[in-house]
């Protein structure tokens, strides 16, 4: 059997697929090339670099020596590292020699590359007791019910704690019901270092019933960046300026702290139930902190359809997460249909709504209270990985 499937799995199947792609979109199949005199020089997909000022500009590009389809990737420096802040300087400053008669905001999009590798890491299971779980390299991860990816949640997207990137892991099955998880951890959206800091964060999932968990969470660390950084955008002409400035660590008024806990409850193959609690403080302001309550209810009416809704209450003293103190709410209803496995598509309306004007508007320097969102969107998801990472 396994001789049968290696064949026609690591065989026939490729090269029928192979021979139909190059039959059919020979071209495309072979990465759009373009050839100049017979020579291959880029491709209809990959972003290629022009210096002369009437050719179109494209985003900068750190692949390589820039626009290397062989080299891909991203530099992931961080919004205070010194090298960022010199090639956007440099960026700007060319892009206002060359175009003299623009006096607007650059478009970000000229000044940021583009392009990373969310997640990058090596697993490996100690001998120890029922097996120590430990993962090294680039993660990512988020505290609260929702996960990462919206194939895996309820609704596409509420207020989530932001994730937190890399370094180290770890996973150990106390008992049958209850496992321990320890971070080490750059922090908070920091996928390069900002401060010579790690944050920590201890998980402690519990399952006092089959249908039944609860998750406790605690994550504490030093988050601000050593130095701020500032880009003006000045007049024609003149310099751009990346200015930094440095701040005073290892206070309490910078430490973060989060402390959140949900419990879930599968009430039946078809219903699941979601409660959940937080509450984050940071003291740079006198009085920051965050206090939220969230409710979500999933139900299957068939296995290709489900309908799923929550409520969500965010109270942000001091501005901590939205830079305003206000009362933030939401309610969201989400329906999913599931064409095939691995293919998803999601339809959701959801409402946002505050104590405060805090949504845009149409005019300018004019804010509302409410803001309504539909939203019709495919998701597909593929790989031998399932379910949370």
């Amino acid at each position: 059997m396994t001789l049968v499937l290696t064949i026609l799995t690591g065989m026939l199947y490729p090269a029928l697929v192979t021979g139909i792609a190059q039959a059919i979109f020979h071209k495309q199949a072979n990465g759009s090339l373009i050839e100049m005199n017979g020579k291959v020089i880029g491709s209809e997909l990959i972003g290629q670099k022009f210096s002369k000022p009437e050719y179109f500009q494209g985003r900068p590009s750190a692949a390589g020596d820039g626009y290397d389809a062989a080299n891909s990737g991203a530099t992931n420096f961080g919004p205070t590292n010194q090298k960022l802040a010199d090639r956007i300087k440099a960026d700007v400053e060319k892009f206002r020699k060359e175009n003299p008669e623009f006096s607007g905001p650059i478009p970000a999009d000229l000044l940021t590359s583009s392009g990373s590798v969310f997640q990058a890491y090596g697993t490996y299971v100690l001998p120890v007791g029922s097996g120590l779980t430990v993962d090294v390299g680039k993660w990512a991860s988020a505290l609260r019910a929702e996960n990462n990816y919206s194939k895996d949640q309820m609704n596409y997207y509420l207020f989530n704690y932001l994730p937190f990137y890399q370094l180290f892991r770890s996973s150990y099955n106390l008992t049958p019901w209850m496992n321990v998880n320890y971070w080490l951890v750059n922090g908070t959206q920091q996928s390069e270092d900002f401060n010579n800091n790690r944050s920590q964060a201890v998980l402690l999932a519990f399952k006092p019933a089959r249908t039944v968990s609860w998750n406790v969470n605690y994550y504490t660390g030093y988050e601000k960046p050593r130095h701020h950084a500032r880009f003006e955008s000045r007049a024609p002409g003149s310099s751009d300026a990346a200015r930094a400035s440095p701040i005073p660590l290892h206070t309490p008024r910078h430490r973060l702290q989060i402390f959140d806990r949900y419990v879930t409850w599968n009430a039946n193959p078809k219903l699941t139930l979601t409660a959940e609690g937080d509450y984050v403080v940071q003291h740079q302001t006198a009085g920051a902190h965050v206090s939220a309550a969230a409710t979500y209810a999933r139900y299957e009416f068939t296995p290709k359809f489900a309908l799923a809704g929550s409520g969500e209450y965010f109270n942000d003293i001091g501005g901590l997460f939205s830079g305003t103190t206000q009362a933030l709410k939401e309610t969201t209803l989400t329906a999913d249909c599931l064409f095939t496995e691995g293919f998803l598509m999601r339809t959701e309306w959801r409402r946002d709504f505050s104590n405060q004007p805090f949504f845009l508007t149409d005019s300018l320097d004019v804010l509302k209270r409410e803001q309504n969102t539909a939203t019709l969107g495919p998701i597909w998801g593929f790989g031998r990985k399932q379910g949370a990472w």
